[in-house]
């Protein structure tokens, strides 16, 4: 029989998990608060649509300047935006981490880069 006021392995086990619990549900607050997830999943999903949409010769210039500012304020300085033409992948990054990839279903050759504050996307044969 446990006396009053002492603290079990149990309840000492239970207290670590709800701070570890709590601890991760902050870190994901933070990060959805900041909106920098929801720009990441925004953008790789209009970036993969108008790949999708494309015909081959064409020469998309998209104004990426909202995602330079958050990447800024996140202290990124790494490539924004990425994309992957073996796995048909666009991958949105405005912070360290994995960012938000979403993937296009178009096999045509795709070109991007970054110039400033825009995004020159080309898309070819393959």
């Amino acid at each position: 029989m446990e006396k009053r006021g002492e603290l079990g392995l149990s309840d000492i086990i239970f207290i670590v998990l709800n701070v570890i619990f709590f601890a991760i549900l902050l870190i994901f607050v933070v990060r959805a608060g900041n909106s920098t997830a929801i720009y990441e999943e925004m953008y790789a999903k209009k970036f993969a649509l108008m790949i999708d949409s494309a015909k081959p010769g064409m020469v998309i210039h998209m104004n990426i300047e909202k995602l330079n500012e958050v990447a800024k304020k996140n202290h990124y300085n790494g490539k924004i935006v990425e994309i992957k033409e073996e796995e048909s992948r666009v991958i949105v990054r405005l912070a360290s981490g994995q960012g938000y990839s979403f993937q296009y279903f178009s096999k045509l050759s795709i070109k991007a880069e970054i110039a400033g504050d825009y995004l020159k996307i080309e898309v070819g044969e393959k």
